[in-house]
Parts: structure tokens; C-alpha cells; sequence
């Protein structure tokens, strides 16, 4: 293979992966709303939803993962020629933003949550519920308004 196909190579794997990243967090969102939708009519009904909820996780990881290693390998391909470009430097602290809430915020959130669920009192009388809600929520809208910031950076590649 030519540097050129691996280039591309390297880049549809990296717009993947981002786009796994991106989708993955927009059926979180809607399945999120989802839960608390159902588990407020019936508690067996919102379980169901939060555990075919809690599969989506590895997909992120595998769209985290690929995002690193397309991106590490478009580097070294062309050499850094993106790393000197303000909208590269922009976009790679906005996925590194991405990674940590990810991490940081969603998984402990969400471990919050599963918590919860596995206590024998309804979810609205527990303390802390509403909080837990609530970061989830601002989660989700940071991450989808960063994942729009990224895509734009990426398409029009401000300078």
C-alpha cells in the first residue's frame, strides 16, 4: 500500500470512529430519556431499558479506540503537517475533552445510577437522584455541542 492509501485508510477509520463516538452518545441520550420515561410507569419496564442502555458502552470504547489509533497513524503518515494548524490543536483538546467526560463524568454517573437501581426503593425517593439526572443531562448537551464544534473544525479547518 502506498502512503497515500494508508492515509485514507487511516482517515475513513478516524471519521468512524468519530461518528461511532458521536452516535453513540445520541442513542445514549435518547435512551437515557428513555429510562426515566418508562421507569417512572413501571420500575421492571425502566430496568429493561437501562440494561439494553448499559450495552451501548463498548462502542464508545471501540470508537475511543480507533479514534486514537486512526488519528496516531494520519500523524505519523503525513508527518505532524496537522498538528502546527490552530483548528487540529482546537479539535484534538475538544476529543481529549470528549475522552475525559467520557470517563470521568458518564461511567461514575452512570455507576451512580446502577447503584441505585439495585436498591429495593423506587428511584424518585432516593437522595440524590435528581443530581445523578441532571449530569447526565448536562452531559449529554456538552457532548453533543462539542461533537458539532468537532465536525465543523474537521469540515471547514479554520485557521
Amino acid at each position: 500500500m502506498t502512503t497515500i492509501s494508508l492515509y485514507h485508510t487511516a482517515l475513513t477509520l478516524h471519521i468512524v470512529a468519530l461518528t461511532l463516538m458521536a452516535g453513540t452518545t445520541l442513542a445514549d441520550f435518547i435512551m437515557i430519556r428513555q429510562f426515566w420515561a418508562q421507569y417512572s410507569g413501571s420500575r421492571q419496564k425502566g430496568q429493561a431499558v437501562y440494561e439494553a442502555l448499559s450495552r451501548f458502552r463498548v462502542f464508545t470504547g471501540i470508537g475511543m479506540l480507533l479514534l486514537i489509533i486512526s488519528g496516531v497513524s494520519m500523524m505519523a503518515l503525513t508527518r505532524g503537517a496537522y498538528g502546527e494548524q490552530t483548528w487540529f490543536r482546537v479539535k484534538f483538546a475538544l476529543v481529549l475533552v470528549i475522552i475525559i467526560s467520557e470517563l470521568a463524568v458518564r461511567r461514575r454517573q452512570g455507576a451512580l445510577l446502577q447503584k441505585r437501581l439495585g436498591q429495593e426503593a423506587d428511584l424518585a425517593g432516593l437522595p440524590g437522584i435528581g443530581k445523578i439526572k441532571t449530569n447526565i443531562g448536562w452531559f449529554h448537551a456538552i457532548q453533543i455541542a462539542l461533537f458539532v464544534t468537532i465536525f465543523t473544525l474537521s469540515v471547514f479547518k479554520f485557521n
